[in-house]
């Protein structure tokens, strides 16, 4: 029989390992962010997006996509799953990231949508062109799915789409925020007050 010494070493040990990992993850992730070389302004319009969605959510308005086809919302949705997949911690799907960025290109963004448009057709493309049978990224296994990002990752597209990818992520309160240490009580709803409507009639 273990002694309470050994068990209490024993759950300490753990404890500081998930720690250990957890600082590790969120160092990882603030590297990311680092590297994106996202601007501030992307970062108020995201979470203005992202103050939108929630909202519409919680009023149960939203629809269900503004700007992608069914076909292309699955594409988007298993192309975020590469860029951040599911681990420790939930991956772009869990955070909703095919939704802002619907949202973003019906937006804010909405100059990017011929790029979306252009690059999806791309994706599909190349999927049937490197591994045939096969006629839709979302076909793909997940190696197949790494080395097309791989092959498309120069491209204004995959730039885009990873970068829109990481606001979705990071902008989004109930995700991102707490992996950044970030509280999402701080996260403010529209309407932000009345010099918003006086700021847009000037």
């Amino acid at each position: 029989m273990s002694s309470s010494h050994e068990v209490i070493s024993s759950h300490e040990s753990d404890s500081s390992g998930k720690r250990a990992s957890a600082v590790a993850l969120c160092i990882l992730n603030l590297g990311i962010l680092l590297l994106m070389l996202v601007s501030r302004r992307e970062w108020v319009l995201a979470s203005v997006c992202w103050s939108d969605l929630l909202t519409a959510q919680s009023v149960g308005r939203l629809s269900r996509f503004t700007v992608f086809t069914p076909a292309e919302a699955a594409a988007v949705r298993a192309l975020t799953n590469v860029i951040l997949p599911e681990t420790e911690t939930p991956g772009a799907e869990q955070a909703g990231a095919v939704n802002f960025i619907d949202a973003a290109l019906a937006g804010y963004d909405h100059e990017q949508r011929e790029l979306y448009r252009l690059g999806l057709a791309d994706v599909e493309a190349r999927s049937r062109q490197m591994f045939p049978p096969s006629t839709r990224f979302t076909d793909l296994a997940e190696p197949q799915q790494t080395a097309l990002l791989k092959a498309i990752e120069k491209t204004d597209f995959f730039q885009k789409l990873r970068k829109h990818t990481v606001l979705a992520y990071f902008g989004n309160p109930q995700f991102g925020w707490r992996l950044v240490g970030r509280d999402p009580a701080m996260h403010f709803e529209p309407p932000f007050g009345f010099y918003d409507g006086e700021g847009k009639a000037e």
